[in-house]
């Protein structure tokens, strides 16, 4: 039930940053932005990510497109941990952004964003199966190989920090919470084997923190208000 009112919460609050055009006081001037950058984190976990933002005054959208790869030689596992060992993955999340100022310093912002996955798995794992021994039945567990899909939804609020270098590199912090939503498919009834947080069809909540490198572009240098 926790899961559930926090989740609705966060929901709420993406929404309404989402739908608040008016959120931050326009700037007397018109400058835009846009830029392409890489978010080496996800290396981590056998993915890439590539972020194009585009930037209008003080407000901005991001699509970020993510892909994801595994494969490695399955090894010894245990009864009750299962072993993972190719997965094919794809996803977006989109993010919109309030920039506090639009010029070529450190600046801070506050985003919103929702994502959507889809992951292909093989794993194996320990299962009992029902064997009849002088009529009676007894259950063995042997060492089975399954398939799986996974949806997965997350809902994220972020603050960062971007910093527009020379040349026109660009290095960003950030950090934020949100909560996370896996629908499971597996090729057997079987209890999700992967719902720790770090794994790939965690549900509940999640802590993000990251960086970016890439490059912008503006299109313009006409003094904006701030505030």
């Amino acid at each position: 039930m926790k899961k559930i009112i926090f989740s609705l919460l966060a929901l709420l609050t993406v929404f309404q940053i989402f739908a608040q055009d008016d959120f931050i006081s326009a700037p007397q001037n018109s400058i835009k932005k846009i830029s392409l950058s890489f978010v080496p984190q996800y290396i981590l976990f056998h993915g890439i990510r590539v972020d194009y933002e585009y930037q209008n005054n003080k407000k901005a959208y991001v699509f970020a497109p993510q892909l994801y790869y595994l494969s490695r030689p399955t090894h010894s596992v245990n009864y009750t941990d299962a072993d993972l060992y190719k997965m094919y993955g794809a996803g977006l999340q989109v993010q919109r952004k309030f920039i506090r100022k639009t010029d070529y310093n450190n600046t801070g912002y506050i985003a919103a964003g929702l994502g959507y996955n889809f992951f292909y798995t093989q794993f194996r794992k320990f299962l009992p199966e029902p064997q009849s021994i002088y009529d009676n039945t007894v259950y063995i567990y042997s060492l089975q190989n399954l398939t799986g899909f996974i949806h997965r939804f997350d809902v994220i609020g972020i603050v960062g920090i971007q910093n527009n270098l020379p040349v026109g590199l660009m290095v960003e912090g950030y950090v934020g919470i949100g909560y996370r939503y896996s629908m499971p498919f597996y090729s057997k009834q079987i209890k999700n084997p992967f719902d720790r947080a770090l794994d790939v069809a965690y549900t509940g909540p999640i802590f993000v923190v990251g960086v970016k490198l890439g490059f912008s572009k503006f299109f313009s240098t006409t003094s904006v208000q701030t505030f």
